[in-house]
């Protein structure tokens, strides 16, 4: 026989307000993986401090962490991660801008003393007369420095003394044509230094010599060079 007590009555009568509710728990949500992504992309944007073409990372991440965040506000009760999407993309500008502005810097200033940067944009020639720029003639017999990809004379891969320094990677194969003599400058190594083909880009500096009338035989740069410096060294 079940006593009744004044507790057992107490509870009968016991009825929630609307403050007294109990709370109700959320869903399960799942993570957006492309959040992840562009967590993963923003931890590695640092690598743009080593080289340019580590800046696709940075920008991976930016394009993926916003795709992934307007998944997000679209479906905002069955996928999450807000967080780890805005995180990532924040790694990528700071990390990125950083590694970015560090190359700038090394490759503007880690100029030899003595030596002026000339790049093959400054070397180019007038496209309506053909003239070389006058900043370039008054360079004749002055020591610079020039960022290019080694081209090749022979099939030669290793003791290369002589080499056509050539403005993009396309042009540095083997043979290939060059359609103006100004994207070119013929080094030609001084001091006995013998050299590795390289593919990477490189700087060369030495002593520029301009011939003011040129044709595709005679190219107008000539740079008796002391100073190679390639990835690595």
């Amino acid at each position: 026989m079940k006593i009744k007590t004044e507790f057992d009555s107490s509870l009968r009568g016991l009825r929630y307000t609307d403050d007294q509710q109990p709370m109700e728990t959320d869903d399960y949500r799942a993570i957006e993986s492309r959040s992840i992504l562009a967590l993963i992309f923003g931890i590695f944007s640092f690598f743009t401090i080593f080289s340019w073409w580590f800046a696709f990372i940075p920008l991976a991440s930016l394009i993926v962490g916003w795709l992934a965040l307007q998944k997000i506000f679209t479906t905002q009760k069955e996928i999450t991660g807000f967080k780890l999407a805005v995180t990532g993309m924040t790694l990528a500008i700071v990390l990125g801008i950083v590694g970015m502005s560090w190359n700038y810097w090394s490759y503007h200033n880690l100029t030899p003393a003595g030596y002026q940067l000339v790049e093959f944009s400054d070397l180019a020639a007038d496209p309506k007369t053909g003239k070389i720029p006058d900043e370039i003639l008054a360079l004749n017999g002055k020591y610079v420095f020039v960022p290019g990809f080694m081209s090749s004379l022979t099939p030669d891969m290793t003791g290369i003394t002589e080499f056509p320094l050539v403005r993009t990677l396309q042009r540095s194969k083997f043979g290939s044509a060059t359609p103006n003599p100004t994207e070119m400058v013929m080094v030609k190594m001084v001091n006995g230094q013998k050299l590795n083909y390289c593919v990477d880009e490189v700087k060369v500096g030495g002593i520029l010599h301009v011939q003011k009338d040129y044709d595709y035989n005679n190219l107008p740069y000539q740079l008796d060079a002391t100073i190679f410096r390639s990835k690595g060294f």
